[in-house]
């Protein structure tokens, strides 16, 4: 065998990180209410399994299988917050022992168990897992199946002779294929690190056998990826040319490069200070950015003079391709640069990182160094969740207000469409709401749909038409709003409204805005935001 096997204390040590793991997850799991895109999840898994696979790829951006997975879950354990997140969570806590597996393998000889260990370790810790661990979303189960992939692209990256046995060798290809191909059907920017790391594997095969025989065992097992992968290319097709035509994320920008790169790759969830001459901005994140990419520079440069430089290509490309893809396809195509959408590449670069760690020479520097990490990933996940605001979207709050201070007979409004999904979540009476100009999802109308969103149009000038006649006979209006590339439109609404009644009070929770609209005579009650007698905040 390359590499001894497992001891009891390795067991040990990978037991305490995976409890470390579920420590830190558990605690933090309705830490927040629902935002938008988990209340998509909610909504999602309610529905059949032929509405999932047939009807939903119509007007849905994500693939089907994580909401497949949670409709199952759902059904044995109910829709409340935890529950809900419960699935990411479990998926996240598995992936620390993967995380283990790949820190044992790339470690020096004698060192395997520690290596893994201070992997797992990071991992557990590292915020923007944690912050996703607890997010109703396929991000964790996506990086669980990415993880596979690259830990199955670095077995598979050694000479044959290295390997335990072909059964072995014939397993990690299994891996490689079937963690692909879920990847694949969790969401649709997987294809990007599918295809790269499938890429260098095929490179690094064929440097080191002198072969162009690895090139066809890669494209074989590709091939078998996009089989299974299959059913739901031709809506992944349609879903690209949405995106490409209108998306809603904003033009990209040097700041917005490298807020996302160190939002992956350091501590996620460090407060902004202001700085002289600078500003204010996420300067936190990124001294301790800078620290990690030198530690995990050396960790490849490390295993690469153990002449281990296979494992260090198929880490570094897993870890910084991607990202750079992104990138280019932002500038090129449409921007689609989220950092949770390239949260799988902080597995292989946190091996990197451990790496770096094990190969400094003073062992007491090391243990400094790796506290300091530890408690710096801590600092920045309790401030996410705990010291900081409670998120962008209290729906919770934005439904209390409502409930407590709405009148039979007033209409609520929300808009754009999918803004009801969230509200109706904590709303009393849902059925009092109404999604403009339709309840979600509503493919197919002529309006426009400047978010890229197949189910979520803007009022079209028929629908302001419409509502312009029934506002004639409304004495009240709450308005629900959410800020992004539909305020435009909101202000239209607005406006609309306007001329049959006045402002009566806004509230602004976040990203959030509540506004109450009348028809009294009284005196003109517009509240500022922030004036906190006036208007609720985030709190």
């Amino acid at each position: 065998m390359d590499q001894p096997g497992m001891s009891t204390r390795s067991w040990i040590s990978l037991g305490f990180a995976v409890l470390v793991a579920f420590a830190v997850r558990y605690a933090a799991i309705d830490a927040r209410p629902l935002w938008l895109d988990e209340a998509y999840s909610n909504w999602f898994a309610s529905l059949s399994l032929h509405d999932l696979w047939i009807e939903m790829p119509s007007y849905e951006t994500h693939p089907p299988l994580y909401y497949t997975v949670l409709h199952f879950w759902k059904g044995f354990f109910g829709s409340s917050e935890p529950a809900l997140r419960m699935l990411s969570l479990l998926c996240s806590v598995a992936t620390v022992p993967v995380v283990f597996a790949l820190g044992w393998m790339c470690a020096p000889r004698g060192r395997q168990g520690g290596a893994a260990l201070v992997a797992a370790v990071l991992f557990a810790l590292w915020p923007i897992q944690v912050h996703h661990a607890v997010d109703a979303r396929p991000y964790a189960m996506m990086t669980l199946a990415m993880a596979l992939y690259c830990a199955a692209a670095v077995a598979l990256a050694r000479e044959p002779s290295s390997v335990d046995s072909p059964r072995g060798r014939r397993a990690a290809w299994l891996v490689f294929i079937l963690s692909g191909a879920v990847a694949l059907w969790l969401h649709n920017t997987s294809v990007i690190s599918i295809g790269l790391v499938g890429i260098a594997l095929a490179v690094v095969l064929m440097l080191l056998e002198q072969s162009r025989a690895p090139l066809w065992k890669v494209a074989a097992a590709g091939v078998v990826m996009v089989v299974f992968w299959l059913p739901y290319l031709p809506w992944f097709i349609v879903q690209s040319e949405a995106v490409t035509a209108n998306f809603w994320i904003k033009p990209l920008s040097i700041r917005h490069v490298v807020a996302t790169f160190f939002s992956v790759f350091s501590a996620d969830g460090l407060p902004d200070i202001t700085l002289p001459w600078f500003g204010p901005g996420d300067y936190l994140k990124l001294a301790v950015g800078i620290p990690l990419v030198a530690l995990a520079v050396c960790g490849a440069l490390r295993i690469k003079r153990e002449g281990r430089w296979p494992a260090a290509v198929m880490l570094l490309t897993a870890a910084f391709a991607p990202f750079a893809a992104v990138v280019v396809i932002s500038l090129l195509i449409r921007p689609i640069m989220l950092p949770r959408i390239l949260m799988a590449a902080s597995v292989p670069f946190c091996v990197l990182v451990t790496l770096g760690l094990v190969g400094m020479g003073n062992r007491t520097w090391r243990a400094l160094l790796l506290g300091a990490i530890c408690g710096v990933f801590f600092a920045a996940v309790t401030n996410a969740f705990y010291l900081g605001d409670r998120g962008k979207e209290p729906w919770d709050a934005v439904a209390a207000r409502v409930s407590a201070e709405s009148l039979p007979g007033d209409a609520i409004w929300l808009y754009v469409n999918h803004n009801e999904l969230p509200f109706d979540y904590y709303f009393d009476h849902p059925e009092q709401t109404r999604a403009l100009p339709q309840s979600y999802p509503a493919p197919g109308l002529p309006n426009e749909y400047p978010l890229g969103i197949l189910g979520v149009p803007v009022l079209s000038a028929k629908d302001l038409a419409r509502l312009d006649r029934e506002l004639s006979s409304l004495r009240r209006v709450w308005l629900i709003t959410r800020a992004g590339r539909t305020e435009p439109h909101q202000k239209i609404l607005q406006q609309l409204i306007t001329r049959h009644m006045r402002v009566r009070k806004i509230w602004r929770y976040g990203i959030i805005t509540v506004q109450l609209f009348a028809m009294d005579t009284g005196p003109d009650l517009r509240t500022r935001a922030d004036d906190p007698a006036l208007a609720l905040s985030a709190h």
